[in-house]
């Protein structure tokens, strides 16, 4: 019976979440991997000030204040000391958004439906929106077996290629239209 409890108890205190801040006051901070995104940018979303001690809770708030400007893939928050470090990794910024495969939409016709554009940050959901929303307006086209297939490339200086491959399928075409029962429509036809 003692062994049992104390086995509980050891369990307890090992599911406990380890906190990752130190405790004290912050002196000062450290914002490491940020590139285009200016450090104070970054001090200014996470709303812990100088002289504060963060709990636990103030860390999870200052992370999903950065996750939510959308400039971060990932965000790291620590106490090393008295120092803050705050550790990012920047979403890439498209360069650009090509259409591979399509003849019977433009790349004209089919950028004027995009909602995310060049020089915009990357934010690989909203490439799953413009996905359906190709297939959307290959189907009013009359393509409705059309796939599109997203493909991101990485290049140099934090940077992205989208390329949509598309494959139109065959258009859908009425061919013949029969009226049946209806005597009076048929013989004005």
């Amino acid at each position: 019976m003692y062994l049992t409890k104390r086995l509980i108890h050891i369990f307890l205190l090992l599911s406990v979440p380890v906190l990752s801040v130190a405790s004290g006051p912050i002196t000062a901070f450290r914002v490491e991997g940020n590139q285009r995104i200016e450090t104070d940018t970054v001090l200014e979303s996470i709303h812990i000030k100088k002289g504060q001690a963060p709990s636990e809770v103030d860390v999870d708030r200052a992370l999903k204040s950065l996750f939510a400007t959308g400039h971060f893939s990932d965000v790291v928050v620590e106490q090393i000391g008295s120092i803050l470090v705050i550790r990012v990794v920047e979403n890439p910024s498209i360069n650009r958004i090509v259409f591979e495969g399509n003849k019977a939409l433009s790349d004209k016709i089919l950028n004027t439906e995009m909602r995310i554009k060049p020089r915009a940050l990357l934010d690989k959901s909203k490439v799953q929106l413009e996905v359906q929303r190709v297939l959307a307006f290959y189907r009013q086209k009359g393509h409705f077996n059309a796939q599109v297939t997203p493909k991101i490339i990485q290049r140099p200086q934090n940077r992205v290629d989208i390329i949509f491959e598309i494959d139109e399928g065959v258009a859908a075409k009425v061919r013949k239209i029969n009226f049946v029962g209806n005597k009076n429509l048929a013989t004005i036809l």
